[in-house]
């Protein structure tokens, strides 16, 4: 609805696009690809804090496990990780932009970039 309402969402994070793209890649992985690829370029615009960076790549490498390109899955999971850890982006607002991804994410990320 959102999309629908707002197709560009100027001016926001991009997090429609990813939330979007996450859920039509566990109802559909293969079905769902060329949708997802689509959500992430419209998103790309729109990733400026480290969290929505983690986001993203960690969809675009999801993305690419599924569709069968290892270059592009390893690189992009290799670019999830890069903020993990990295210092708070704003001194007055230390937790916006952090990553904090679950034991899980970590697990998938290292298994996406080593493949």
């Amino acid at each position: 609805m959102a999309l629908e309402v707002a197709p560009t969402l100027s001016g926001t994070s991009g997090e429609v696009q990813l939330s979007l793209g996450e859920v039509l890649l566990e109802t559909d992985a293969a079905g769902g690809a060329v949708d997802v690829a689509a959500l992430l370029d419209a998103a790309r615009a729109h990733v400026t804090f480290n969290s929505t960076a983690f986001r993203w790549n960690v969809l675009r490498a999801r993305l690419a496990e599924t569709i069968g390109d290892r270059e592009a899955q390893r690189t992009a999971a290799i670019a999830a990780l890069d903020p993990v850890g990295a210092h708070p982006q704003f001194s007055r607002h230390p937790t916006v932009g952090l990553v904090e991804p679950s034991a899980e994410t970590l697990a998938l990320l290292q298994r996406l970039s080593s493949a």
